[in-house]
Formats: structure tokens, sequence, C-alpha cells
């Protein structure tokens, strides 16, 4: 049973974390070695903070007040506490017109911006060859990908009404606008990999 608060620490921020990262970058779904090496800076990154909560429950899990609470509450509690207590900044110091957090959050942050920063490159490289190959797909004609952006967007079951007629809006900007074929099949193509939408 003891082994529970600490495997209960480490899931909860496992869990926070990879739903950042996943949230956060472009996962290719053509490149498997992309992919690959995309996931193990995940797993690196979700490991380093696991470990790091458990950290946080060794440290709080004798406190007297604690003792009298479940200790699978106070094993999710501090997975989930830890991740909040990282990015606290005790106080800034401005050196040459910027300013520099001093505390926990400047060591997680610089690792952190540390990971994100790689596996952003590494995304944006899946995701340019993705959209390369497929726009240099003749089967990929502007009109089939209209209707797929079309259908994207109504079956889109986590956008709000508003948000749907946005996008059609925007779907009809690019059809409207004086771009060649190519950029608007480039467009289109980038919003059915990622859901981005460039502003027209």
């Amino acid at each position: 049973m003891d082994f529970l608060p600490w495997l209960l620490s480490a899931l909860v921020s496992s869990l926070l974390t990879f739903s950042d990262l996943d949230r956060t970058f472009y996962i290719p779904k053509s490149s498997i070695w992309k992919r690959i090496e995309i996931y193990t800076w995940f797993s690196g990154f979700i490991l380093l903070n696991a470990l790091l909560a458990m950290c946080f429950y060794a440290a709080v899990k004798d406190i007297p007040n604690l003792q009298n609470t479940p200790v699978w509450l106070v094993g999710m509690g501090s997975g989930a506490s830890y991740l909040a207590l990282v990015r606290i900044k005790l106080t800034t110091i401005k050196i040459n017109e910027s300013e520099i957090p001093v505390g926990i959050d400047l060591f997680y942050e610089s690792v952190r911006g540390f990971v994100y920063k790689h596996i952003n490159s590494l995304a944006k490289e899946a995701r340019k060859e993705e959209i390369i190959a497929k726009a240099n797909d003749e089967k990929e004609t502007l009109e089939k990908l209209n209707e797929e952006a079309r259908l994207n967007i109504y079956s889109d079951a986590l956008l709000s009404e508003k948000e749907k007629k946005e996008k059609i809006d925007w779907l009809k900007r690019l059809n409207e606008n004086e771009k060649g074929e190519r950029d608007k099949r480039i467009l289109l193509i980038t919003y059915l990999l990622t859901d981005q939408t460039e502003n027209l």
C-alpha cells in the first residue's frame, strides 16, 4: 500500500505533463522516425516531472496537517501541486531592461524551454515534410482539399457554432483571395494537418 501514493504522484504529474505536450505540439502522422524522436523527448520530460513529483511527495508526506488525510489523496495532490509549485517566481531581477525570474521557476523553465525547443524543431520539420509531400501529390486538388476542409469543420464536435462559422468564413476568404492555386493548397493542407488557419 505504501507505494500507491508515490505511484499516484508520478502518474498525475505524468498525465498533466503529457496533456500539455500533446496540446502544444504537432505529432506527425506519416513519419514514424519523427514520431519516435518526438515521443522520446516526450518520455524524457514526462519521466523527469514524474521523478520530481515523487520528490515533492517525499517532502510533504510527513507534514503533521496531512497525517489524517488519505495517503492516495496526498499522492494525487502532490502530483498536481508540484507542477504549480515549479512555476512559482519568488522575485524578479531587472538586468539591462530584461526581467529575470528568481526561484524554482528559473530552473524549471530553462529545462522546459530546452526540451520544448528540440521538440518544436522536430515537429516543424515533420510538418513541412508532410505538407510538401501532400502539395506535390496531383490527386490533392484544390476542390478536393476544400471539400475535405469543410467536412473537417462540420464534423468537429469540439467546435462551437461560432467557431465553425469563423472557419467557414476563413475558407471562403481563402478561395476568394488572389493567392496562386499552390499557395491555397498549401494553406488548406496546413489547416487539415494542424487545425491552424492563417489570417487572410
